[in-house]
């Protein structure tokens, strides 16, 4: 606050990116409240500054009371704070009767933006889609806005799997949406949403006919020109409440497809620890800011429901002393007791793997749930405990869990996380038994079985894409049509 009350006695242009920093610190240590007040703050002065509004729907996405209304009131800022930086329309974009369907010999050019190609879990979960869709059907490009340094083994395996592969870090919004537009895209995915590196401006310029927010976010992006956003029946049913400014695609079995994880080494799995030691190990491998007060104190009461029971928990911030220390903090607040708790930092991709065989069960964060670390967790044969929410997000554990046909692990309530957590903890052949079996039926799932979803996913393209070409059709020389009636 000192910074702050500096910054603004110096220069008062100042304040709007002091507040921004302050809340971006806030946010990653996981203060969402404070971190929200500055972000909204640096709105207020600024209504220009993008990141400032995504940062605040990211937050608001999995805040335990955001609400819908302020989601869709912040998500409609951040749409106009967007179109009233666009100078540079792009020109009608004339589409010939030939070209307005792949279906009938002629290939749909299909792009994805993503500032996140390489080792993340959104170049985890595209690598084995991209690689068995249809390339006798398809044209794909890849329009990176990953950072060099990040540039990895998962972005070179990516590059395989496109026609064409164009860097856009370095172009404008103006820019990077009149590059799409001369490559003629058919359908343009999004695969950021307000996540950090995301290029949304860039859809709201309208560079493709066909546009759709898919995989690395899991919330509305706000956008009129954002036409669809995939789901699936678990994690947005049809009866679902939640807000999008997009129309829902539902795939029909799940929204995600993860492959395998590629080591160095045969990640063996183990038989559960609890076998062999005299009291259940539960275990959390998630983000600092997933583990908020709640949590905690949900977790309590499972440790006090499991006598002898461990808590082992791994994530990036342990190995920084001072999140450290908020994190011990935090669970002593909870009343969870230290000494049942183990606490580990980063590792390789191996070693965290193989950490999974000190686990016996693994218990997902609310409303925040584990994405990648849940796919890992089933592959190493570790059950997850999940609770089921209201949105897209707070659904994505249980809609993992169907997959692989664990529905009984999936709660709807705080108190049925703790029985269900506590009862799987008791039955000790049941976790032995998912040592055994849980990676091949997890391989065989909606969840890790590419060919099968690659095959949704191509339906999807092309029945989305007529549907869209049906207001192209309608309205001849648009280049932008408008969107589909309401959602």
């Amino acid at each position: 606050m000192q910074t702050l009350a500096l910054a603004e006695a110096i220069d008062p242009k100042l304040a709007y990116e002091t507040h921004f920093q302050v809340g971006f610190y806030h946010l990653k240590s996981g203060n969402s409240q404070r971190g929200l007040y500055h972000m909204q703050s640096s709105i207020a002065l600024r209504p220009d500054v993008l990141p400032a509004h995504s940062a605040v729907l990211m937050t608001l996405s999995y805040a335990e009371n955001g609400g819908a209304n302020s989601y869709s009131d912040a998500a409609k800022r951040f749409s106009a704070a967007v179109k009233s930086q666009i100078t540079q329309p792009l020109p009608d974009r004339q589409v010939p009767d030939s070209q307005k369907s792949g279906m009938h010999g002629t290939k749909l050019r299909v792009g994805f933006v993503s500032g996140d190609l390489c080792g993340h879990p959104v170049g985890f979960f595209l690598n084995d889609v991209v690689k068995n869709l249809d390339r006798t059907q398809f044209h794909l490009v890849a329009y990176s806005n990953t950072p060099a340094i990040d540039h990895d083994r998962t972005t070179e395996s990516l590059k395989v799997h496109f026609d064409t592969w164009c860097p856009i870090r370095h172009l404008s919004d103006d820019a990077a949406a009149a590059l799409v537009a001369s490559h003629n895209i058919d359908i343009l995915f999004d695969l950021g949403g307000h996540t950090g590196e995301n290029r949304l401006a860039v859809f709201a310029r309208r560079p493709a006919p066909t546009q759709v927010t898919w995989l690395g976010y899991w919330a509305s992006t706000g956008l009129e020109e954002m036409d669809y956003i995939i789901g699936d029946p678990v994690s947005s049913p049809l009866d679902t409440t939640e807000w999008f400014s997009e129309k829902v695609y539902r795939l029909p079995h799940s929204r995600l497809c993860m492959e395998a994880p590629k080591t160095s080494r045969e990640i063996a799995i183990a038989q559960p620890p609890g076998q062999k030691n005299a009291y259940i190990t539960f275990g959390s491998f998630q983000q600092a800011r997933k583990t908020t007060d709640k949590v905690l104190s949900v977790w309590a009461k499972i440790m006090a429901a499991v006598p002898q029971s461990r808590l082992r928990i791994q994530t990036v911030a342990i190995g920084i002393p001072s999140m450290r220390d908020r994190i011990t903090q935090d669970m002593t607040q909870a009343g969870i007791d230290l000494s049942r708790v183990d606490m580990f930092g980063a590792s390789d991709l191996e070693s965290y793997l193989e950490a999974h065989n000190e686990v016996d069960v693994l218990l997902d964060t609310f409303p925040y749930p584990g994405g990648t670390t849940t796919a890992f967790a089933l592959w190493m044969g570790v059950p997850t405990v999940t609770l089921a929410g209201n949105t897209m997000l707070s659904r994505q554990g249980a809609s993992m869990l169907s997959c692989v046909g664990l529905t009984d692990l999936i709660a709807h309530s705080e108190a049925e996380y703790v029985e269900t957590a506590v009862r799987l903890a008791g039955d000790t052949a049941r976790l032995a038994k998912l040592r055994n079996q849980l990676r091949a039926d997890a391989l065989k799932s909606p969840l890790f079985d590419a060919k099968t979803f690659a095959a949704d996913f191509q339906t999807a393209l092309f029945q989305m894409h007529e549907e869209r070409m049906q207001v192209v059709r309608s309205t001849p020389g648009q280049a932008a049509p408008k969107p589909l009636a309401p959602r």
